[in-house]
């Protein structure tokens, strides 16, 4: 969930950056491996945060076209948050299971995503 300021240039046809912090919340997290031809898979979400807080950057340009705007835009989102946890779980591959665990600094990881977007707005 991102809350973004944005600040625009121009008049009819704009260049604009966005900017703001994000709130993410874990939905699943589930592992999935190839052990010697083998696929384990385990469902992590006991050893992963359950918030996620990170940043949003970005910008894009806004053309005015008959009555609204055509507008193209990238963001790209970093989180802050060692989604990590130590603790261990089971892998399961049919009737086979291990036993696997995960340190907290081994295991280090954090959102990334980037997004890249399209669109035409309009009066109502």
């Amino acid at each position: 969930v991102p809350i973004l300021l944005k600040y625009s240039i121009g008049n009819k046809n704009k260049v604009f950056l966005i900017a703001g912090p994000t709130v993410g919340l874990t939905l699943s997290s589930d592992l999935e491996a190839d052990i010697d031809g083998i696929i384990f898979s385990a469902d992590l979400k006991d050893l992963t945060e359950s918030l996620d807080f990170g940043l949003c950057v970005g910008g894009g340009f806004s053309f005015n076209i008959l009555s609204g705007n055509l507008f193209v835009q990238g963001k790209y989102t970093f989180g802050f948050t060692n989604l990590a946890m130590d603790g261990t779980f089971k892998a399961k591959a049919g009737h086979l299971e291990i036993d696997a665990a995960l340190d907290e600094e081994e295991s280090k990881y954090q959102t990334r995503g980037m997004q890249i977007s399209i669109g035409y707005t309009f009066p109502l």
